[in-house]
């Protein structure tokens, strides 16, 4: 890891729990300084922070609805003041309302899109002013399978997710030029609080008959954070461990 990756400061959203507190902690194990973004579950934050303390890994929590304008740019504002810059996004708040379309209400499809891909679209956007004038930074969106396929009852977390896709396309061809490098993740399935309930089908029908550990997911966008990954701009990394090749992965098809 070069001195200027030790040095960088890493912006994880919705990360006082599953997913993104594990990426959170990973990358400040490999010397970022962490943001910790959160909304809710605030039970959360006291022993996230002593974990970090106790790993000797320098962090920020700041509280904010990602889908607010206002809170977005208050907590920009607010990690400015505290580290000075911002050189890593990494937009993985999300939220799953469950429910078959015909009956998903319009507060419901409203709120998942909010969260889920206005909030990336208002993060990226502040961080890749900043990013772009310093001429360099990485913005890295966590996704889903269900940007490619779809899933039965979950039609607006799908359509957020693909979205998403898009948008990490469209910020990757914007900020390109300037030095910023966009890219997406999109895990299969994955132990995590959104997914604390894994149905034995999932795995049987994923080749390598398991779901990721949060940690590979955080491999990947430490990866995806590194100087090695310029050339990933505008794409999306699938990592479903084979999910989505199509029925035939099951064992009894």
């Amino acid at each position: 890891m070069s001195e200027t990756e030790m040095t960088r400061v890493a912006m994880i959203t919705g990360a006082n729990r599953g997913i993104g507190r594990v990426i959170a902690r990973e990358m400040g194990k490999r010397g970022y300084r962490i943001v910790v973004n959160w909304h809710d579950g605030p039970e959360q934050n006291e022993p996230f922070q002593r974990e970090l303390s106790e790993l000797g890994i320098e962090h920020y929590f700041v509280r904010a609805d990602v889908s607010n304008a206002a809170d977005v740019g208050a907590m920009f504002d607010g990690v400015l003041e505290h580290f000075g810059t911002i050189n890593v996004l990494v937009n993985n708040a999300a939220i799953m309302i469950k429910g078959p379309a015909l009956e998903t209400s319009e507060q419901d499809f409203d709120r998942v899109l909010a969260v889920n891909l206005r909030g990336p679209f208002l993060c990226s956007q502040r961080a890749g002013r900043i990013m772009a004038k310093a001429g360099c930074g990485r913005i890295i969106n966590i996704s889903s399978i269900h940007q490619f396929v779809p899933k039965r009852d979950f039609t607006p977390y799908a359509l957020s997710k693909a979205g998403l896709g898009m948008l990490t396309k469209s910020f990757a061809l914007e900020l390109g030029p300037m030095g910023v490098v966009v890219v997406g993740i999109a895990p299969g399935g994955v132990k995590s609080t959104m997914a604390d309930r894994v149905p034995d089908v999932l795995i049987g029908s994923t080749p390598v008959r398991a779901i990721a550990e949060p940690e590979e997911v955080a491999e990947a966008v430490i990866y995806a954070a590194s100087d090695s990954a310029r050339f990933l701009n505008g794409s999306t990394i699938l990592m479903d461990g084979g999910l989505t090749l199509g029925p035939y992965t099951r064992a009894d098809f």
